[in-house]
């Protein structure tokens, strides 16, 4: 009897080490395979056409390569994103950045047309006041030959 224990004793101690390499084996795969899906989503995210043209107008990206089915959009040192949040961000900030151009352009157009405008009044009284002045002449100088000359004769 002690025979048969012993010869199950040691099929059962065979086997302890086998399922524990099993098992860690399972476990370091498990691992790795989090650590690299994980490490694949932060490297890279889906951005919509907009949002990436935004990130071109604001300077924010610094090279574009095509790649297979992909396209790799390499952004510039201080600009990071985390989320399509923080995209739709970019495109709010982009937006308003280009409003505000737009105002500024919008006012310097304005400030320019009431410069012409300014000019031109300026321009059309000095042609007014050069046509009072010459229309004065003319005057003075038809009440010039209208008056009649004075005869001078002696007593």
């Amino acid at each position: 009897m002690d025979n048969n224990f012993k010869k199950d004793d040691k099929k059962g101690g065979n086997r302890q080490p086998l399922i524990l390499f099993i098992l860690f084996t399972l476990i370091a795969v498990f691992i790795t395979s989090m650590i690299y899906s994980s490490a694949s989503r932060t490297a890279s995210e889906e951005i919509r056409y907009s949002t990436f043209l935004d990130l071109v107008e604001d300077n924010q990206v610094k090279s574009v390569v095509f790649a297979d089915d992909k396209v790799i959009i390499t952004l510039i040192a201080d600009t990071t994103f985390t989320g399509e949040k923080s995209l739709d961000q970019a495109s709010e900030k982009a937006q308003e950045k280009r409003d505000k151009e737009k105002a500024k352009r919008e006012a310097q157009k304005l400030k320019e047309q009431e410069k012409r405008a300014k000019h031109e009044a300026e321009q059309e009284a000095k042609r007014k006041a050069k046509q009072e002045k010459e229309a004065q002449k003319k005057a003075e100088a038809r009440n010039g030959d209208d008056k009649p000359a004075r005869s001078v004769r002696g007593k």
